[in-house]
């Protein structure tokens, strides 16, 4: 498979995730609201943010 097809595969299952849509339809939320709305802690909601990112779906700024 290319690589275009394994990041749209990524895109897909990775951003319709339940936790991880509720994330995209919060935003622009910084972190603190994102861990309460979602009930995750700071690390779980870091590594969320950070694989959506990667993908291009975020963008974080600062702290956020």
């Amino acid at each position: 498979m290319h690589e275009v097809d394994n990041l749209t595969l990524d895109i897909i299952k990775i951003g319709t995730e339940k936790k991880n849509l509720k994330i995209l339809r919060m935003l622009p939320a910084d972190t603190r609201s994102i861990m309460k709305e979602i009930d995750l802690t700071k690390v779980p909601v870091n590594v969320r943010l950070n694989k959506l990112q990667k993908l291009g779906l975020v963008r974080r700024y600062g702290n956020t």
